[in-house]
């Protein structure tokens, strides 16, 4: 599955798409303190509702190994080097 740059100029950290456009990930700064809230995971995963654009959150870890594992497990990654 093909990913895309998602991100606007006025969004705090990035995200990307999946190319069918019902999957939505937000990548947060590495370091804690530079993220908009602190106590919230580095990585998020985000399922959107192609008609209305509301998004439900999937799940959010702090790793990216974690975060690798978790797509290929639900086959929205199919090989990471």
């Amino acid at each position: 599955m093909k990913w895309v740059d998602a991100s606007w100029g006025n969004d705090v950290c990035p995200s990307f798409e999946s190319e069918c456009e019902n999957y939505k990930l937000w990548i947060d700064c590495l370091n804690p303190t530079d993220r908009e809230y602190e106590h919230e995971p580095r990585f998020s995963l985000f399922e959107v509702n192609d008609k209305e654009g509301l998004t439900s959150k999937l799940w959010a870890c702090e790793e990216v190994s974690e975060c690798v594992s978790r797509l290929q497990h639900a086959g929205l990654i199919t090989a990471y080097s």
